[in-house]
């Protein structure tokens, strides 16, 4: 018996498919986007502009940030899940993808001029900058 072969294409043709695949990709870049937290929580420190995320790490724990963060892929792509078959969901899953595409952008940059910005980070660092956060291992 032969395999069929269904081109790429054909496999993201369908809406149901599209969104399972743009959720996988959220879920994989906000991995890479905790992991990038984590990283500088632990070393330099890093501005946090998120309110919600900034309440998180206040506590100290990077348990509760991952707890977070694997909390709040869930219930997204839980919802992209059952709406999957809406021309919102797929909608979403893109604005979702796009953001997420950008977050990796400015992290990528932001690891570049990590090495320049140290005196910055220093002042940062030491000073009352409210959005600034560090975390401890």
């Amino acid at each position: 018996m032969q395999a069929m072969s269904v081109p790429i294409a054909g496999v993201f043709a369908d809406r149901s498919r599209r969104v399972i695949a743009l959720t996988a990709l959220i879920a994989l870049l906000s991995l890479a986007d905790l992991f990038m937290t984590l990283t500088f929580l632990r070393t330099v420190g890093m501005s946090e502009a998120n309110p919600v995320a900034r309440m998180v790490m206040s506590y100290g724990s990077p348990t509760y940030l991952v707890v977070w963060k694997l909390a709040s892929i869930a219930v997204a792509s839980t919802v992209f899940w059952l709406a999957r078959r809406r021309r919102l969901a797929e909608a979403g899953c893109w604005v979702c993808v796009a953001v997420l595409v950008w977050l990796t952008v400015r992290w990528i940059h932001y690891s570049q001029e990590v090495e320049t910005a140290t005196p910055l980070i220093h002042v940062l660092a030491s000073g009352e900058c409210p959005t600034w956060v560090t975390m401890a291992d």
